[in-house]
């Protein structure tokens, strides 16, 4: 059963308030006097990008939780693919994303037991996994507290949405992280996954006590994260809760107005409304990801499924950096009379890959370097990811 409330996202209490009822038409009760809440925080944004989980509804579930039960100790953390290896990143990313601010609210405004960790360093507990090598870590808070997920409503670029069972790749290791989009490969190098099912693989393996989707506002066109003229904001002001994760994703589909068929990691279920909730409608579509796109004159994109998050972040921030710099597009306009096509690759590229009418090859990443060599001519940007400043001046200089 789920259910659907309005949300204020501008006033903590209104928050709190909605939050009460979510539980309450639940009927939830953490299993644990201690909570686990891992909501989605992928980019350094503040909440009007409609990126991240806004951290006012973060709060006030946390309000709620701490009004209505006993709770010793509440927890927030998240491993971002982009800013979680080093902890000044990780430092800017809860700073901006503005969950830096709304801990200390709940610490020093209402005396609440609540820290933010980085999940790339906490203790872990080994898990049986269907791929090699058969073993995967995650954080072995899942065991210790009650685990609340918490997703933003967006549309995916290759997942086609990122909901409740995407938004638990953020439990992952960074390594790991990679091997879902790489593949796990067996000891003579064989690959025996791809993403979609390793994503459905880590649903059906962790599964939370509640998962709440914050779609006070969310994100259409090809996110997760902002894109420059490819990604539009949608305000809502609905949070949709569940007990049941999948459930939860299939009514966020539904309100999204996009097919079960077309998300790879999600199995179809029935959902059921509780008592109270708001109507599960869709008022107006999504916009859907485009799969390969031409945002920069005669440049094209190559990417897929075995693109990994790093280097997904270095492109939309490459992208930001040049739409907001006058100087670099300017160099883009001089660059496309230059050349009548150029292919960008970003990701594990195989030599099937690349079109037979290519035009001057630009290949993005340690995954590209092996194919890079059968093209003498080609340019090869390394790094794991490279630097989007260091990208963004050749791709405008080629």
């Amino acid at each position: 059963m789920i259910t659907i409330v309005g949300v204020n996202p501008e006033s903590l209490d209104d928050v709190k308030q909605a939050m009460g009822k979510l539980i309450d038409r639940l009927g939830y009760t953490p299993s644990k006097p201690r909570l686990f809440l891992k909501p989605n925080i992928v980019d350094a944004l503040p909440p009007s990008h409609a990126v991240d989980v806004d951290p006012i509804v973060t709060g006030g579930l946390i309000l709620a939780l701490n009004d209505k039960f006993d709770i010793e100790e509440f927890i927030i953390g998240e491993n971002s693919g982009y800013f979680s290896e080093k902890p000044e990143t990780f430092k800017r990313l809860i700073k901006t994303s503005g969950y830096e601010e709304m801990v200390e609210i709940l610490k020093d405004d209402y005396n609440i037991p609540v820290s933010l960790v980085n999940l790339e360093y906490v203790e872990l507990d080994e898990y049986e996994w269907k791929f090699p090598p058969y073993k995967i870590k995650l954080p072995s808070i899942l065991k210790t507290h009650s685990y609340i997920n918490l997703p933003k409503m967006k549309t995916h670029g290759t997942c086609m949405v990122t909901l409740g069972v995407k938004n638990q790749k953020g439990l992952l290791l960074l390594k790991n992280k990679k091997k879902f989009h790489l593949g796990f490969r067996d000891d003579e190098g064989k690959y025996h996954s791809n993403l979609h099912e390793c994503i459905y693989e880590l649903g059906e393996l962790i599964k939370p006590e509640l998962t709440v989707c914050d779609a006070t506002t969310a994100l259409e066109g090809n996110g997760p994260t902002t894109v420059p003229g490819a990604t539009w904001v949608k305000k809502l002001n609905i949070c949709i809760g569940g007990t049941d994760m999948i459930e939860v994703d299939n009514a966020s589909c539904q309100i999204m107005g996009i097919p079960l068929d077309l998300v790879e990691h999600l199995r179809e279920v029935e959902v059921s409304l509780a008592p109270g909730s708001l109507p599960l409608t869709c008022e107006e579509p999504f916009k859907r990801p485009v799969k390969r796109t031409k945002p920069y004159g005669n440049m094209y994109h190559h990417s897929s499924m075995w693109t990994c998050t790093g280097c997904q972040m270095t492109m939309t921030r490459m992208n930001r950096k040049i739409y907001y710099n006058p100087e670099l597009r300017e160099k883009l306009k001089e660059r496309d009379k230059k050349y009548d096509r150029i292919d960008f690759f970003i990701g594990r590229t195989e030599e099937e890959d690349i079109p037979e009418n290519h035009g001057v090859l630009l290949f993005c990443g340690n995954c590209t370097k092996e194919v890079s060599k059968l093209y003498p001519d080609a340019i090869f940007v390394p790094g794991c990811p490279p630097h989007y400043r260091e990208l963004a001046k050749i791709y405008v200089n080629l």
